[in-house]
């Protein structure tokens, strides 16, 4: 990411590391996923199911739950 002005460019990554002995955070204004082409709009405390594909390990699927931008810790 950078910023242009007051405008943040990103830029999409080809792949992620993620060492399998390790967490790894995925968080605003670092590495992230964007969904794009969703049906409609998220809702605030929403959960719904996300299938992840890994080149090694297969797919995985975890549970999203959905936050107020500039959350960093889940809601309760």
């Amino acid at each position: 990411m950078t910023m242009a002005g007051s405008v943040m460019e990103m830029e999409e990554l080809p792949a992620l590391d993620i060492p399998r002995d390790k967490e790894t955070v995925l968080a605003p204004n670092g590495a992230h996923l964007m969904l794009v082409g969703l049906k409609r709009p998220l809702k605030f405390g929403e959960h719904f199911p996300m299938v992840l594909t890994f080149e090694k390990s297969g797919t995985v699927e975890i549970d999203i739950e959905v936050q107020k931008v500039g959350d960093l810790e889940p809601a309760d």
